[in-house]
């Protein structure tokens, strides 16, 4: 859920960002944050093909490449918003959302993995509510009551990817006893 932080966040105040900070009249702007929403979808998606990769022979590194995908989507997204205005702030914007969204793949595997099937429903709600309590349904709010109080949109931004520093702190944690549950599960 932590990591979901940004994949709301992000693209719901890009659009002032980028008419703020890049001088993009409004309704371009949105248009131009839809493809930040689009971008997150493919990493959504192919997050979840590249760790069906990863763990077909050690399901134990399901934990350590969601880690990964936390920490480097943190350190992308904190140096884009240090950057200028201009096409490489804009990239690793892009491309900080594009592996931060990949983190459902792994998540959603190693809840699967980790319960009985016989309450896969129960387990993937109780998910899916930590995702959107955590991270889907705050980040908006979050980031402008932040702007509110840090004087401007672009010093809240410069902040909440500490989110993902947080989320992949604790999928690290998680690492060590992962493949250990894993080898327990009847």
């Amino acid at each position: 859920g932590l990591q979901l932080f940004i994949c709301a966040a992000i693209p719901a105040w890009a659009p002032s960002f980028l008419n703020r900070y890049y001088d993009i009249e409004p309704g371009r702007a949105a248009v131009l944050a839809a493809g930040f929403i689009l971008v997150g979808g493919v990493g959504m998606v192919l997050g979840g093909i590249v760790n069906d990769i990863l763990v077909r022979r050690a399901p134990g590194r399901t934990a350590a490449y969601a880690a990964a995908i936390c920490l480097t989507s943190g350190v992308l997204l904190l140096a884009a918003f240090q950057l200028p205005t201009g096409w490489t702030q804009l990239g690793l914007i892009a491309t900080g959302l594009f592996v931060g969204a990949a983190i459902p793949g792994p998540a959603g595997a190693m809840v699967a993995n980790l319960t009985d099937p016989k309450v896969h429903g129960s387990a993937f709600a109780t998910l899916t509510l930590a995702n959107n309590f955590l991270g889907l349904a705050p980040g908006a709010y979050v980031t402008g009551l932040l702007a509110d109080r840090l004087g401007g949109l672009l010093e809240s931004l410069q902040l909440i990817p500490v989110t993902c520093l947080v989320a992949g702190s604790l999928f690290l944690a998680v690492t060590r006893r992962y493949g250990h549950d894993l080898e327990r599960r009847p």
